[in-house]
Protein backbone atom coordinates (compact mmCIF):
# COMPACT_ATOMS: atom_id res chain seq x y z
CA UNK A 1 0.00 0.00 0.00
CA UNK A 2 3.04 2.49 0.68
CA UNK A 3 4.20 2.29 -2.60
CA UNK A 4 1.16 2.51 -4.31
CA UNK A 5 0.17 5.89 -2.75
CA UNK A 6 3.90 6.66 -3.60
CA UNK A 7 3.88 5.89 -6.52
CA UNK A 8 0.58 7.74 -7.01
CA UNK A 9 1.97 11.06 -5.97
CA UNK A 10 4.78 10.77 -8.48
CA UNK A 11 2.22 10.39 -10.91
CA UNK A 12 0.54 13.51 -10.00
CA UNK A 13 4.31 15.53 -9.62
CA UNK A 14 4.90 14.09 -13.21
CA UNK A 15 1.32 14.76 -14.72
CA UNK A 16 1.76 19.02 -13.07
CA UNK A 17 5.21 19.49 -14.77
CA UNK A 18 3.84 18.07 -18.01
CA UNK A 19 1.41 20.20 -17.99
CA UNK A 20 3.71 23.30 -17.18
CA UNK A 21 5.74 22.66 -19.87
CA UNK A 22 2.81 21.99 -22.31
CA UNK A 23 1.72 25.68 -20.92
CA UNK A 24 5.31 27.15 -21.50
CA UNK A 25 5.68 25.70 -24.69
CA UNK A 26 2.24 27.03 -26.00
CA UNK A 27 3.35 30.56 -24.56
CA UNK A 28 6.35 30.62 -26.11
CA UNK A 29 5.13 30.05 -29.43
CA UNK A 30 2.08 32.06 -29.44
CA UNK A 31 3.43 35.09 -27.99
CA UNK A 32 6.21 35.91 -30.39
CA UNK A 33 2.88 35.68 -33.29
CA UNK A 34 1.13 38.19 -31.40
CA UNK A 35 3.75 40.61 -30.00
CA UNK A 36 5.80 41.25 -33.58
CA UNK A 37 4.60 41.28 -37.03
CA UNK A 38 6.41 39.67 -39.45
CA UNK A 39 6.28 42.39 -42.02
CA UNK A 40 6.81 45.95 -41.08
CA UNK A 41 3.35 48.20 -40.71
CA UNK A 42 3.30 51.46 -42.93
CA UNK A 43 0.54 53.82 -42.57
CA UNK A 44 -0.30 56.24 -45.55
CA UNK A 45 -0.59 59.21 -42.82
CA UNK A 46 2.76 59.70 -42.45
CA UNK A 47 4.39 62.78 -41.38
CA UNK A 48 4.73 63.77 -45.04
CA UNK A 49 0.88 63.02 -45.91
CA UNK A 50 -0.69 64.61 -42.35
CA UNK A 51 -0.79 68.33 -43.64
CA UNK A 52 -2.95 70.57 -43.06
CA UNK A 53 -5.25 71.59 -46.16
CA UNK A 54 -4.44 75.44 -45.10
CA UNK A 55 -3.42 76.76 -41.93
CA UNK A 56 -4.95 79.14 -38.76
CA UNK A 57 -5.83 82.32 -39.78
CA UNK A 58 -6.68 81.86 -43.35
CA UNK A 59 -9.55 84.11 -44.99
CA UNK A 60 -12.31 83.05 -47.18
CA UNK A 61 -15.04 84.03 -48.85
CA UNK A 62 -18.05 81.91 -49.56
CA UNK A 63 -20.52 83.02 -52.54
CA UNK A 64 -22.90 81.64 -54.44
CA UNK A 65 -26.19 81.59 -56.45
CA UNK A 66 -29.12 79.68 -55.50
CA UNK A 67 -33.28 79.82 -54.86
CA UNK A 68 -35.12 79.45 -51.40
CA UNK A 69 -38.69 77.64 -50.42
CA UNK A 70 -40.92 79.12 -48.09
CA UNK A 71 -40.89 77.14 -45.04
CA UNK A 72 -44.75 77.17 -44.84
CA UNK A 73 -45.89 77.35 -48.27
CA UNK A 74 -43.50 75.26 -50.31
CA UNK A 75 -44.56 76.57 -53.64
CA UNK A 76 -43.61 80.23 -52.99
CA UNK A 77 -39.79 80.60 -54.11
CA UNK A 78 -37.18 83.07 -54.48
CA UNK A 79 -33.65 83.86 -55.45
CA UNK A 80 -30.49 83.40 -53.00
CA UNK A 81 -27.59 85.56 -53.28
CA UNK A 82 -25.06 84.19 -50.81
CA UNK A 83 -21.87 86.06 -49.74
CA UNK A 84 -20.06 85.31 -46.44
CA UNK A 85 -16.23 86.04 -45.34
CA UNK A 86 -14.71 83.60 -42.44
CA UNK A 87 -11.48 82.82 -40.70
CA UNK A 88 -9.72 79.61 -39.95
CA UNK A 89 -9.51 79.52 -36.25
CA UNK A 90 -8.48 76.69 -35.11
CA UNK A 91 -6.77 73.40 -38.14
CA UNK A 92 -6.07 69.79 -37.69
CA UNK A 93 -5.50 67.48 -40.39
CA UNK A 94 -8.49 67.80 -42.61
CA UNK A 95 -11.14 69.56 -39.92
CA UNK A 96 -11.36 73.39 -39.84
CA UNK A 97 -13.32 75.23 -37.46
CA UNK A 98 -14.33 78.59 -39.01
CA UNK A 99 -15.33 81.97 -37.98
CA UNK A 100 -18.36 83.89 -39.76
CA UNK A 101 -17.44 87.32 -39.50
CA UNK A 102 -19.51 88.97 -41.96
CA UNK A 103 -21.45 89.23 -45.44
CA UNK A 104 -25.07 89.94 -46.69
CA UNK A 105 -27.71 87.02 -47.22
CA UNK A 106 -30.08 88.29 -50.11
CA UNK A 107 -33.64 85.98 -50.12
CA UNK A 108 -35.68 87.62 -52.75
CA UNK A 109 -36.28 91.29 -51.95
CA UNK A 110 -35.06 90.50 -48.37
CA UNK A 111 -31.71 91.36 -47.21
CA UNK A 112 -30.08 89.69 -44.14
CA UNK A 113 -26.64 91.27 -42.75
CA UNK A 114 -24.23 88.65 -40.88
CA UNK A 115 -23.88 89.27 -37.04
CA UNK A 116 -21.55 86.34 -36.10
CA UNK A 117 -20.87 82.71 -37.08
CA UNK A 118 -19.07 79.33 -36.42
CA UNK A 119 -18.46 76.41 -38.93
CA UNK A 120 -16.77 72.96 -39.50
CA UNK A 121 -15.19 71.85 -42.41
CA UNK A 122 -14.41 68.48 -43.15
CA UNK A 123 -12.16 67.88 -45.49
CA UNK A 124 -12.77 63.58 -44.92
CA UNK A 125 -16.06 63.58 -45.50
CA UNK A 126 -16.31 66.35 -47.86
CA UNK A 127 -18.75 67.79 -45.81
CA UNK A 128 -19.50 71.38 -44.03
CA UNK A 129 -21.84 72.45 -41.54
CA UNK A 130 -22.02 76.66 -40.75
CA UNK A 131 -24.49 78.62 -38.64
CA UNK A 132 -25.05 82.09 -38.42
CA UNK A 133 -26.74 84.80 -36.78
CA UNK A 134 -28.25 87.16 -39.25
CA UNK A 135 -29.98 90.46 -38.61
CA UNK A 136 -32.82 91.97 -41.09
CA UNK A 137 -34.08 95.44 -41.58
CA UNK A 138 -35.88 95.51 -38.78
CA UNK A 139 -33.07 94.43 -36.65
CA UNK A 140 -34.76 90.76 -35.92
CA UNK A 141 -32.12 87.95 -35.45
CA UNK A 142 -32.77 85.02 -37.65
CA UNK A 143 -30.45 81.66 -37.73
CA UNK A 144 -29.06 80.44 -40.66
CA UNK A 145 -27.66 77.07 -41.13
CA UNK A 146 -25.71 75.74 -44.44
CA UNK A 147 -25.09 72.15 -44.68
CA UNK A 148 -23.56 70.95 -48.03
CA UNK A 149 -20.61 68.62 -49.62
CA UNK A 150 -17.77 69.87 -51.75
CA UNK A 151 -18.28 68.77 -55.32
CA UNK A 152 -15.13 69.58 -56.61
CA UNK A 153 -11.37 67.84 -56.02
CA UNK A 154 -9.40 68.75 -52.91
CA UNK A 155 -6.11 69.57 -53.32
CA UNK A 156 -3.42 69.29 -50.66
CA UNK A 157 -3.27 72.50 -49.72
CA UNK A 158 -5.73 75.43 -50.63
CA UNK A 159 -3.44 78.38 -51.93
CA UNK A 160 -4.51 82.28 -52.02
CA UNK A 161 -7.15 82.36 -54.87
CA UNK A 162 -7.74 78.59 -54.84
CA UNK A 163 -11.60 77.72 -54.19
CA UNK A 164 -13.80 74.60 -53.92
CA UNK A 165 -17.02 73.68 -54.89
CA UNK A 166 -19.61 72.85 -52.76
CA UNK A 167 -23.61 71.83 -52.97
CA UNK A 168 -25.10 73.84 -49.53
CA UNK A 169 -28.82 71.51 -49.83
CA UNK A 170 -31.99 72.04 -48.78
CA UNK A 171 -34.30 71.16 -46.46
CA UNK A 172 -30.81 71.23 -44.20
CA UNK A 173 -29.71 74.39 -44.69
CA UNK A 174 -32.25 77.28 -44.20
CA UNK A 175 -32.99 80.66 -42.16
CA UNK A 176 -34.57 78.98 -39.70
CA UNK A 177 -38.65 78.87 -39.43
CA UNK A 178 -38.83 81.11 -42.74
CA UNK A 179 -36.90 79.40 -45.85
CA UNK A 180 -35.20 76.37 -47.43
CA UNK A 181 -32.09 77.00 -49.20
CA UNK A 182 -30.82 75.76 -52.24
CA UNK A 183 -27.08 77.32 -53.03
CA UNK A 184 -25.26 74.27 -55.65
CA UNK A 185 -22.25 75.53 -57.09
CA UNK A 186 -21.47 77.77 -54.07
CA UNK A 187 -17.59 78.85 -54.49
CA UNK A 188 -15.35 78.62 -51.20
CA UNK A 189 -12.30 81.01 -52.02
CA UNK A 190 -9.01 81.55 -49.95
CA UNK A 191 -8.39 85.10 -50.07
CA UNK A 192 -5.33 85.50 -47.36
Amino acid sequence: MFDKSREHQRLKIISILSLLVIIASAVTVAVPVYAKPDHPITSEHTKANRTAIFGKGASFTTTGPGTANDVNAHTKTATVDLRLTATAEKVTFGVAKISVNGGTLKVGSDTFTVEKGTGRLNVHSKKILVHVELKDGSGKIWHLILYGKISSSIPKTLANGASLTIDFMKPQSKVAGKWFLSIPNATITRTA
